[in-house]
């Protein structure tokens, strides 16, 4: 058990802290948002929240889909440019928010 757990230890630090790659590293629900993300239009369709939406649903919507696609806790491919999406989105977002 030691050893299958140190093991474990040296391929995280061997691969800079992210997962190996062997195993599929992320969930269904992770893919599903990337890709939705990848095919939004507009910064509302990236957060999912209809035009109107106020500064709270724009915070809350962020905050569920940064914790879930943050690139440090999703292995899957294009999750490092989906949380950068969803940061501009916010970003854009606010700005614009009375």
């Amino acid at each position: 058990m030691f050893q299958s757990f140190y093991s474990a230890i040296v391929e995280l630090c061997e691969n800079g802290g992210k997962r190996p790659a062997g195993g599929s590293g992320f969930t269904r629900e992770q893919a599903d948002a990337i890709r939705r993300i990848r095919a939004s239009k507009d910064s509302w369709d990236v957060l999912g929240l209809k035009p109107g939406a106020s500064r709270e649903e724009v915070t809350r919507a962020y905050r569920r889909l940064a914790v879930l696609l943050h690139p440090d806790k999703c292995a899957a491919p294009g999750s490092e440019d989906a949380f950068k999406a969803l940061g501009s989105a916010r970003a854009a977002l606010l700005r614009n928010l009375p």
